[in-house]
């Protein structure tokens, strides 16, 4: 697929599930869903969490799953700090080409958007 002939994905509002984190609040996680050749990634920019699968909906799953056991893990050790890693460059510039409406030559992006750990449901960026 032709990544430059493409719209980008709309941002949706998605639940991950019920969690616990009242220790969390308001911290809003960077989430990008792409291809690269027949592998498809989900990646966490503020946590520095990828997850792969085989198809576009495999990897946001695993990756949600991540988010949650990563989230949760942090939860219990009062971790709060592990939440705001620098992400990865090739992912912000990734990010950053996305929210600013710009293609991105070579993958092909499935989904974009913030996951915010207080209320567990993804919202636009």
């Amino acid at each position: 697929m032709n990544a430059k002939n493409k719209s980008l994905p709309r941002k949706t509002d998605h639940s991950i599930g019920d969690m616990n984190s009242k220790n969390l609040a308001k911290k809003n996680i960077r989430c990008i869903v792409f291809r690269e050749g027949k592998t498809w990634y989900g990646a966490a920019l503020e946590l520095n969490i990828v997850e792969s699968g085989d198809t576009a909906r495999e990897a946001m799953l695993l990756l949600f799953e991540a988010i949650v056991g990563y989230l949760e893990s942090a939860e219990k050790i009062n971790g709060s700090s592990v939440l705001n890693q620098e992400a990865d460059p090739e992912y912000e510039r990734m990010w950053q080409s996305l929210v600013s409406e710009k293609k991105i030559p070579s993958k092909e992006i499935f989904f974009f958007g913030n996951i915010n750990a207080d209320k567990n449901v993804l919202i636009s960026a």
